[in-house]
């Protein structure tokens, strides 16, 4: 009688997947008064795990998840565990311990593992509604540490929607080290007469990005798209038609790729590049003239013709423009004896700054910059950070922040900080 068949492996969970786990478990530590350096290895390891660009899942199946930074073989081991449990038994052991909706308490500003602890063992609250009832009704300010100040602040960040989860965002400098090796997949799998190129906003070379747009040109929609979905940077990928697919990342990035044909490339290469005002205000000129500009084409009112560009130049000159090419950031690689000297310095440039820091204090300084400066992406990054530094590294973080205002406390600096303050 022939030997049963092993069942199929589980299906390797995503990168983000066991990021969440042990970020999840780093909380979970927290509230149940573990070590710091414990909760901190796990939250180091989650954000090692959810910058990797390859899938960690299989790297731990192989023994090599070790190579990634904070990652040893204890954690090496938990990786496994829950790519082939679906789950983390020291999780399922913390979580009987506390109500469910405890851990939504700590995305709170100004909250915390801790002080979600303690309101949960001195008033007993274990989820938003509960807290948003204690402080309504002005509760929270009977303990020690907690104010009508907090109460306000609670309140009001529950209203704005903080506490629920957005999609996220990404820095440019990684998108663009995945949109690179994406580009060179693609043109490696379709040959020298692929033409494949970045688009969107990561093309505009904007401070963040929630996606990527990719663009090629080729005869065989059906290899590139195939190729797409077996590129290592890939954790999965569906087709949206006959030539395109839509996918996403092990860093959960999320892709959208087109492809068509090479005299159509400019238009639909101009069209993705955006930005979207851009757009709508070339679409309102041209009008004026009689054109009609898609992604599809330019098309002349009077002659009824559609001209499709195989250049962007092409579709800005049927419209009587002269192309620019869209706005580069500056990049400067390195943080230390900068020349930056005034306060609208910063834009678009503290996050490529804190990714060159020697430090996670320097990184602080950068990503507290550039979060006054109003980045969405650099606030989520200076989160994350602030759950692995020490308190003497946040302390030096804090202090260097003072410091570098201090000494650039330039005349626009202040114009803008009153600004501000009054909007």
């Amino acid at each position: 009688m022939p030997p049963t068949p092993k069942p199929p492996a589980p299906p390797n969970p995503s990168n983000g997947a066991i990021a969440a786990a042990f970020e999840e478990l780093g909380d979970l530590y927290e509230l149940d008064g573990a070590i710091i350096h414990r909760v901190v290895a796990y939250r180091s390891a989650a954000r090692a795990v959810r910058d990797a660009p390859v899938s960690v899942a299989a790297l731990a199946r192989e023994g090599r998840a070790t190579e990634l930074s904070g990652i040893g073989e204890t954690l090496q081991q938990k990786i496994v565990e829950l790519a082939d449990t679906g789950t983390l038994a020291a999780a399922e052991k913390l979580r009987s311990r506390f109500p469910p909706g405890l851990i939504d308490l700590t995305r709170l500003p100004g909250m915390g593992p801790k002080r979600a602890r303690r309101l949960f063992d001195e008033l007993g609250l274990a989820s938003l509604e509960a807290l948003r009832e204690a402080a309504a009704a002005q509760r929270l300010r009977g303990l020690r540490g907690f104010g009508a100040k907090f109460e306000e602040t609670v309140l009001a960040a529950l209203d704005a929607g903080v506490a629920e989860r957005t999609a996220p965002r990404f820095l440019l400098h990684r998108a663009l080290g995945q949109a690179e090796r994406l580009v060179e997949g693609l043109v490696a799998a379709g040959g020298p007469e692929v033409r494949v190129e970045v688009a969107g906003s990561a093309r505009r070379m904007a401070d963040s990005v929630k996606d990527l747009d990719i663009v090629a040109a080729g005869a065989d929609p059906a290899l590139l798209t195939s190729a797409l979905a077996e590129l290592d940077v890939v954790e999965s990928c569906e087709r949206t038609g006959d030539a395109g697919a839509r996918a996403r990342a092990h860093t959960g990035l999320a892709i959208d790729f087109r492809v068509v044909e090479h005299d159509q490339f400019g238009n639909l290469l101009q069209h993705l590049t955006g930005s979207k005002e851009h757009n709508m205000a070339l679409r309102d000129m041209a009008v004026r003239k009689g054109l009609h500009v898609s992604e599809y084409g330019v098309l002349d009112d009077a002659s009824g013709d559609t001209h499709r560009c195989t250049t962007e130049q092409e579709v800005y000159a049927l419209l009587g423009l002269e192309y620019i090419e869209p706005d580069p950031v500056v990049h400067i690689p390195f943080p230390d004896g900068t020349s930056l000297t005034q306060w609208r310095d910063l834009d678009g440039t503290c996050e490529e700054f804190a990714k060159f820091s020697r430090n996670d204090a320097e990184a602080y300084k950068w990503f507290s910059l550039a979060q006054q400066k109003g980045s969405d992406a650099a606030k989520s990054e200076l989160q994350a950070l602030e759950k692995t530094l020490k308190p003497a590294e946040r302390r030096e973080g804090e202090r260097r922040v003072k410091v570098w205002v201090q000494e650039h406390r330039q005349t626009d600096y202040e114009e803008a900080e009153d600004s501000q303050l009054q909007g």
